[in-house]
Parts: structure tokens; sequence; C-alpha cells
């Protein structure tokens, strides 16, 4: 039988520490020095396995909560464009590229339809209306497009 003192330089702990330990039962008081380790070692085996199971655990329901959190979110985003208040990006995406091409055509458009028109007019503000019912008649027909 080894002494609590020669256990607890040997494992490097207290020896009111190894009293405790042998209270507990965790080690024999009738061990040897050898047995002393192995059932210190085997302790703390049991309880990093412990740990260990119970963090996975936690690990576990961590993920399951944000889980349903982000299934929650989802579900909300569902019903937001059901009811249409929300769009999606690409909708939004496709919407104004759509929008910009036909602008970008009306808008090239616009000197070969003036000129044609406009040939012999001299006068300014008659010039300024020619140009302002295109621009005008362009601005309409996009609006009524949906582009």
């Amino acid at each position: 039988m080894a002494a609590q003192k020669t256990i607890a330089v040997h494992l490097f702990l207290t020896t009111n520490r190894v009293s405790e330990l042998q209270n507990m039962g965790i080690i024999a008081k009738s061990s040897e020095l050898d047995g002393a380790r192995e059932q210190y070692i085997n302790y703390l085996r049991d309880a990093a396995a412990k740990r260990q199971a119970t963090a996975g655990s936690n690990d576990l329901q961590e993920e399951k909560t944000r889980l349903v959190h982000h299934q929650a979110n989802i579900e909300s985003i569902k019903e937001e464009e059901k009811v249409g208040s929300l769009i999606s990006a690409d909708d939004v995406e496709s919407t104004w590229m759509a929008m910009s091409m036909a602008m970008r055509a009306k808008l090239l458009g616009l000197g070969k339809k003036v000129a044609s028109t406009a040939l012999g007019i001299t006068d300014y503000t008659e010039m300024e209306e020619l140009v302002d019912s295109y621009v005008q008649e362009g601005l309409a027909e996009l609006s009524q497009d949906g582009r």
C-alpha cells in the first residue's frame, strides 16, 4: 500500500485531493502506486468521455435549434413571396435588365425619329415640343409595357 503523499507526488496532486479521491472510491485506499495510477487514469478517461458526450449532445441540440430557426426563416420568406411583399433578387434583376434594354432601344431610336420628322423645322419651340412628344411617347410605351 502506497502512502497518500507518494501517490500525490506521482500523480501531481495534493495529499488532500488524493484523500478525496480515496473517499470517493476512485482510488482504493489499499492500492499500490501502479494501481492508484491506473485507477486515476481510468477516472480521468471516464470524466473526459462524459464531457465529450455532453458536449456532443449540446452541439447536436445547438445544430437542431439553428436548423429549426433557418427553416422558420425560409417559411417566412415563402409566405412573404406568396402575398407579394417580397420579390426575389433574380426577378428584380431580370426586370431591371429588361427595362434598361427597352429604355436603351428607345433612346437610340430617338435621334432617327426626330431627324426624319424635324427636317424643315426652324422654330426652337416647335423643335422642343417635337422632341418632348417623342420622349413622352417612349416613356408612355415603357410604362404600359411593364418594362
